[in-house]
């Protein structure tokens, strides 16, 4: 058979992943895979249409890994071709050389994007017109959007990760109090 169907959807408790059931076997794809290659119930694909959505799901897979150990500490890029390469060997899942490179070129891109940031906001020349930022104002405006769609794409990543963390550091310090937050959230 030459063409991939597929024939339901779960989405899997507790997780931010969704079962793909099709014809021949079933994956595990998160949500923007979904949204972006346009999955779902009774869509059909050729063989090599899904083998790239596949391969595209596993550099994401690799990609947000990459993006929680960098939440926990900076590392080198060497160290992070041999997180990848650990990762490989346990799950048997293998990414092409290329793969691995894009993963570290979009790591790379949003340092520098990060970068630019810290320079503009830390070398503003103060001009006539203009007063300097506040400590306060600087730190508003790289963890804020001007549009709020703009909120959750890649490129506003410290925004989300930090709005993130305090989330979860107030739920944590809520104890009990969260516990319907929790629930809610799990059920999503």
């Amino acid at each position: 058979m030459n063409e991939i169907k597929i024939i339901a959807l779960e989405k899997k408790p507790r997780s931010k992943k969704y079962k793909v059931i099709t014809n021949e076997e079933d994956y595990n794809f998160s949500e923007e895979m979904l949204i972006k290659y346009h999955i779902f119930k009774d869509q059909v694909f050729t063989k090599k249409e899904f083998e790239k959505i596949l391969d595209d799901s596993l550099v994401d897979d690799y990609f947000n890994k990459v993006i929680n150990l960098l939440s926990i500490s900076l590392k080198s890029e060497y160290e992070i071709i041999k997180y990848i390469h650990d990762k490989e060997k346990v799950s048997k899942k293998y990414l092409k050389d290329n793969q691995i490179d894009s993963i570290i070129e979009k790591m790379l891109e949003g340092f520098t994007k990060i970068e630019i940031i810290k320079e503009t906001l830390g070398e503003e020349k103060v001009t006539e017109s203009s007063e300097s930022l506040s400590i306060l104002d600087r730190t508003v405006s790289v963890l804020t959007v001007n549009d709020f769609s703009g909120l959750f794409s890649r490129n506003n990543i410290v925004a989300i990760i930090v709005f993130s963390i305090l989330f979860g550091l107030a739920m944590k310090m809520s104890g009990e109090k969260a516990k319907p937050v929790l629930d809610l959230l799990e059920s999503l």
